[in-house]
């Protein structure tokens, strides 16, 4: 089973302390996965760059440019490897490799966009591009993990011109399923409640957690603004240690 793992990044200083946890706990499955951070870069003179597991691409960080460099670094991945799944995911939030082997042997190869969690947008949010309830109902992958069959990362890259560039990435490609291929929907959700499990660990005690999940969002609601997300790098590093 061929999986690449595509991180979504950006540069502060806890992200930093994060993308080195994570670029070591990956490493260790350099001969099993492909794995590749994005970030953008309003310097460079290309529209993509590529360094060793970063996939750089010209524009500026900001909420609304995550589904662009997406799937800038989507088309880089399918032109350069020959993959069965793509796994869309964030800088906080770890994969349970391991476990994640074992889990997509049960996965269709095709029209397969999966998740752990599906939300019902039923809200507005500004930031996010959602200025009046038309998506109301839109039924989607949250962003932490997105799971797509490589037929369903080709189809996207092919009518990326389709994309609403104006909302915020995981939405974005929610609209285009629902839009293009609401038939994929009731049998994906269906099989991923039955095989893809998330834990967000602020609901959680850590020391009672086992490795029996495939995602481990990091995020706690405590942090405000102005401070570290040190609970969540502490976090990271003790799951790391035992997924393996």
């Amino acid at each position: 089973m061929k999986v690449c793992i595509l991180i979504i990044y950006s540069d502060n200083e806890d992200y930093k302390k994060m993308l080195q946890i994570q670029k070591e706990y990956l490493d260790k499955f350099n001969n099993e996965i492909i794995f590749y951070f994005c970030q953008m870069n309003s310097e460079q003179t290309n529209d993509l760059e590529v360094a060793d597991n970063f996939l750089y691409v010209k524009g500026k960080e900001c909420l609304l440019n995550i589904l662009k460099k997406t799937v800038v670094s989507m088309k880089y991945i399918i032109q350069n490897h020959d993959i069965d799944f793509l796994i869309r995911t964030n800088i906080s939030t770890l994969v349970n490799i391991n476990k994640l082997k074992e889990i997509l042997e049960h996965l269709p190869k095709t029209e397969f966009y999966g998740s752990s969690i599906y939300l019902n947008l039923q809200w507005m949010s500004h930031e996010h591009g959602i200025f009046d309830n038309s998506l109301f109902g839109t039924v989607y992958a949250q962003g932490t993990n997105i799971i797509l069959s490589k037929d369903i990362v080709y189809d996207i890259c092919r009518n990326c011109d389709k994309l609403r560039y104006d909302l915020i990435d995981d939405l974005a490609i929610g609209v285009y399923i629902n839009t293009s291929k609401p038939y994929i929907l009731e049998s994906s959700m269906k099989i991923s409640s039955e095989f893809l499990k998330r834990i967000d660990t602020q609901f959680s005690d850590i020391s009672d957690l086992s490795d029996n999940y495939i995602f481990y969002r990091n995020r706690h609601l405590r942090y405000q603004d102005n401070e570290t997300r040190n609970k969540d790098i502490e976090n990271m590093t003790y799951f790391t240690s035992i997924f393996l």
